[in-house]
C-alpha cells in the first residue's frame, strides 16, 4: 500500500506541470494506458493478488487526464489505434481464459504501449525527468518485494514496470552527457 499511495502522489507534480500547460502529454495515450493498467489491476485483484500498485496508476492516470482535459490537449496517432487494439485484446483474453492470462497480456500491451516514451527518452534525453522515473522505479521495486510470493498475481506487474522504468532511468540520465541541441 506504501508503494500505491507513493506512485499516485508523483503523478501530482506531472499533473500540475500539464495543468499549466508545461508539459505537454497525450490524451489519448493516457486513456489507452488507464484502461490497460485497470485490466492488470482488476485481473490481480479478481486472483487475490497484489494489485494496489495498478489501481494506483489508474488513479494517477485519472489526475493527468483531468489536467489534460483542462489543457486541452487530445491528438491521435497510430500509436493509439495499435494501444487500443491491445487494449481490445487484454479485455478479450480475459472474457475467455480468465484472470491469470489477462494479467500478463493486459501488462505486457502496458509494457509495449510504453516504447515511444522509451524512443523518446533515448532521442530527447534532455527532455526526460530523471527524479519521476526514479521514483517510480523505486515504487515498481517495492511492490515487486511486497508480493506475498512469485506467481503472476503478485510479481509479474510491478516487476514489468521495474524493467520498464529501469530502462527509463539510464535513459534519462543521458540527459547529463548528451548535449541539447542548440535553439535557433
Amino acid at each position: 500500500m506504501s508503494a500505491a499511495a507513493l506512485a499516485i502522489i508523483i503523478y501530482l507534480p506531472t499533473s500540475i506541470q500539464v495543468w499549466q500547460g508545461k508539459m505537454k502529454l497525450n490524451l489519448a495515450t493516457f486513456l489507452l494506458w488507464g484502461v490497460l493498467d485497470a485490466i492488470a489491476a482488476l485481473s490481480i485483484y479478481v486472483k487475490g493478488g497484489n494489485w494496489a500498485l495498478p489501481a494506483a496508476y489508474v488513479a494517477g492516470v485519472l489526475l493527468v487526464i483531468v489536467a489534460m482535459l483542462r489543457a486541452r490537449t487530445f491528438t491521435w496517432t497510430r500509436f493509439e489505434t495499435i494501444t487500443t487494439f491491445m487494449v481490445a485484446i487484454s479485455i478479450g483474453v480475459w472474457m475467455i481464459s480468465g484472470p491469470v492470462m489477462a494479467t500478463v497480456v493486459s501488462t505486457t500491451a502496458m509494457v509495449l504501449a510504453g516504447i515511444p516514451q522509451v524512443k523518446d527518452a533515448w532521442q530527447k534525453p534532455w527532455e526526460a525527468t530523471v527524479w519521476v522515473w526514479f521514483a517510480y522505479f523505486v515504487v515498481n521495486v517495492m511492490s515487486t518485494v511486497a508480493g506475498k510470493d512469485w506467481s503472476i498475481s503478485e510479481r509479474f506487474y510491478p516487476a514489468a514496470c521495474s524493467v520498464l522504468t529501469a530502462i527509463m532511468v539510464v535513459l534519462a540520465m543521458r540527459k547529463f552527457w548528451v548535449p541539447a541541441p542548440a535553439h535557433t
